[in-house]
């Protein structure tokens, strides 16, 4: 008897032993805060940022080591959805998915729940400007394929890199089946759409759409192209102001501008100003090339000469 008394009281210590090394978590106080902060306002489709959480005590101190947060979040994806503080703090990544809306959220720990911390995903602010260029500008009447090219750009006129673009189409189909493109080093993506019909594509980049219509050969008029620029005889050094507002389009309306200046400079907008340069040469002549896109995919396109010389 005394030997399965004793037998017992091992396996009891034995247990607690067990019990004792098994690390418990723990939750914050009733006093405690958790504070949730990104490392950006606002993420693209598909794009990851850092979440910092941060825990308080009432005192102001931060929370003890080890104590556990979980963490939810609605329109993303978290690389963990539990940490344990060290210092008062963690970091987790947190992904955006591919939907435009908010990115919501929230951690907890015991009984203490942060706010919410809420990002805006697919709003890029900084977005200004979207153009859109078909290439044929019209479908044969048989249909086919049309290469569709984006520029996205700031308030400046200046082309944005990284930035994701998404097309939809109500006919045919596009070969990124709608999913995120991002933007190169010239602001620009490329999407091909595949249609026998005339198709209305939206293009969404940052909280800016724009809708450009395909359509067929028989259906559209072309716009016509056509701009003034002074002074007529401009010297090096000396800006020229080139001015597209005299193109028209006789069954809808002149949507892009764009510029070809002769000397590998490009250019958007129905006004631009441009410098040109001759380096070491007395004269030289540059073809400037204006082309215009309708409301219906439809170019136009007008070549003039300028020479700027030191003479002039």
């Amino acid at each position: 008897m005394a030997r399965i008394r004793l037998n017992f009281l091992c396996v009891f210590i034995i247990l607690i032993s067990l019990c004792s090394c098994v690390k418990q978590p723990f939750f914050a106080g009733a006093d405690a805060t958790i504070l949730l902060t990104a490392a950006k306002s606002g993420l693209q489709l598909d794009e990851s940022t850092i979440i910092l959480i941060t825990g308080f005590n009432g005192d102001g101190s931060y929370l003890w080591d080890g104590t556990q947060v979980d963490l939810t979040i609605t329109n993303g994806t978290l690389e963990r959805a539990s940490v344990e503080l060290e210092d008062g703090k963690a970091r987790v990544t947190a992904t955006a998915n591919q939907e435009r809306g908010d990115m919501v959220i929230v951690a907890r720990s015991g009984n203490i729940v942060s706010e919410e911390l809420t990002l805006a995903v697919g709003s890029v602010s900084e977005v200004e400007r979207i153009v859109a260029s078909l290439d044929p500008p019209l479908l044969p009447d048989g249909g086919g394929t049309v290469q569709i090219s984006i520029y996205v750009y700031d308030k400046y006129n200046t082309p944005l890199s990284s930035i994701s673009v998404v097309l939809e189409s109500d006919k045919g189909t596009l070969r990124s089946g709608g999913k995120p493109l991002v933007t190169n080093n010239q602001g620009m993506v490329t999407d091909y759409l595949v249609t026998d019909q005339e198709a209305t594509v939206t293009v969404y980049a940052g909280e800016k759409q724009k809708q450009v219509t395909v359509s067929r050969a028989s259906d559209n008029v072309l716009p016509l192209a056509n701009f003034s620029f002074s002074p007529i005889n401009p010297r090096p050094g000396e800006t020229v102001y080139f001015n597209g507002a005299s193109s028209s389009d006789s069954d809808g309306s002149i949507q892009s501008y764009r510029w070809d200046f002769g000397d590998g400079t490009l250019g958007a907008g129905v006004r631009r100003g441009h410098v040109f340069s001759i380096g070491t040469s007395t004269s030289r002549t540059f073809t400037v090339t204006l082309t215009v896109v309708d409301n219906r995919g439809g170019e136009g396109s007008v070549s003039k000469q300028i020479t700027v010389s030191v003479n002039n």
